[in-house]
């Protein structure tokens, strides 16, 4: 059932697309999930771990902060959508992913995942009039540029696991659907997510067991994909200009510069809201319409947008207690991973191959979400829940593998 739950979402996606219905397929993988975490033995599996704790205490601070929100009533219901649906997919997952096996069945279910998005992709993305962006109309989930890049991105790094099992054809599939990834990110145009994937892209070389290999096949397989891709998008990936008030003063700017003046003003203003409300925030979820109220009151109009920042986005609306449970989720994840990832590549030849490269995809991936957050606001996404989840359930199934002593040389 979580397998299903995992892909649900994507074939919801698809029927709303193509006949216009949403079936709801998610309602009985959902319930069944639930029903099988509450009734597995491992409810609370996850609080073994420092990480599973702040995550505990993150969803503590936002409930807090709730009674004190500028609007208590749309935080609560922000959080009514986000505890069932996202939030509480870190529990699920260490509840019911026990044994090694389960780890790696789930894994294979990203391939089909990762199929799935860029089937939608080539079935329904198009390139926006405006701005050249490519997105997918109508989507449920991936009709943003930002959002379908963030997709793209996390289902990437979900394959490279492939790369340590047998099976040469499995590998040929999941490095087709990593280079196609990388090809539509470019398209979307998100210069965030670009940044992010040079990022991982650089950190997957310097700890890839195979590191030479790659030292000569990434760079070759990113200026293949940016040769290929449209000229009006590879602008505005470089398009980052040091005084962007200055263009626009001078009506030379561009939507990708006025762009950047937008964001660069919403960080401000959440580091301000984080200053004057530093304990609760103004309420989870509540950034904009806060924003949107202050604007009313001194009589101007600014556009309707949130942070554009992970890391402000839970500080302006949530405090900064709360930002400091997120950060150190997002540490503790990358370290969990990393560290399965260095004490089973001592134990080659002992261990599943597969096991190694799930380490080794959840600390890549980690990585990349942690930089795209820079310029996204994800924090209320799936994401970052099914990392560190699947991190703490890989910790817990690999430990007595980890603590056994390597057999001494003979000799």
């Amino acid at each position: 059932m979580l397998c299903v739950y995992a892909i649900a979402p994507l074939l919801n996606d698809f029927f709303a697309l193509q006949f216009r219905l949403s079936p709801r397929l998610t309602l009985i993988p959902t319930a069944a999930v639930f029903f099988c975490t509450a009734f597995s033995g491992h409810l609370g599996r996850a609080l073994k771990v420092p990480l599973g704790r702040w995550w505990l205490a993150l969803i503590v601070l936002m409930i807090a902060a709730t009674p004190f929100s500028f609007w208590p009533g749309g935080s609560t219901a922000m959080l009514q959508d986000y505890v069932p649906r996202r939030y509480v997919l870190l529990f699920c997952i260490c509840a019911l992913q026990v044994t090694l096996g389960q780890q790696i069945r789930f894994a294979y279910v990203n391939i089909l995942s990762t199929a799935l998005i860029l089937f939608l992709c080539l079935r329904y993305g198009t390139v926006s009039d405006s701005d050249g962006r490519f997105f997918i109309l109508e989507s449920l989930f991936f009709d943003n540029s930002n959002d379908l890049a963030i997709g793209l991105l996390c289902a990437a790094t979900s394959v490279l696991f492939v790369f340590f099992a047998r099976g040469f054809l499995l590998k040929i599939i999941a490095g087709s659907e990593i280079v196609l990834c990388l090809f539509y990110i470019l398209k979307t145009g998100s210069r965030g997510t670009f940044i992010a994937v040079l990022v991982a892209a650089m950190v997957a070389m310097m700890f890839a067991k195979k590191r030479l290999l790659l030292m000569l096949l990434v760079p070759a397989l990113l200026i293949g994909l940016i040769a290929i891709a449209p000229s009006q998008t590879l602008k505005r990936l470089v398009s980052i200009v040091a005084d962007p008030e200055a263009q626009v003063a001078a009506g030379t700017a561009g939507g990708d510069v006025e762009s950047q003046l937008q964001r660069q003003d919403l960080l401000k203003m959440s580091l301000k809201l984080t200053i004057t409300h530093p304990i609760l925030g103004v309420g989870p979820g509540m950034f904009d319409n806060f924003v949107q109220q202050r604007a009313k009151q001194a009589g101007t109009h600014i556009a309707s947008l949130n942070t554009h920042n992970s890391y402000t986005q839970i500080s302006s609306e949530c405090g900064i207690p709360a930002l400091i449970c997120y950060v150190a989720t997002l540490v503790l994840t990358i370290k969990i991973n990393y560290r399965i990832y260095r004490a089973l590549v001592k134990k080659q030849g002992q261990v599943d191959g597969r096991i190694t490269g799930i380490a080794f995809s959840g600390f890549i991936g980690c990585i990349a979400f942690v930089v795209a957050g820079f310029f996204h606001h994800i924090a209320y996404g799936g994401y970052q829940p099914l990392l560190a989840g699947e991190a703490i359930a890989l910790w817990l199934a690999t430990r007595p593998i980890l603590e056994s002593p390597r057999p001494s040389p003979r000799g």
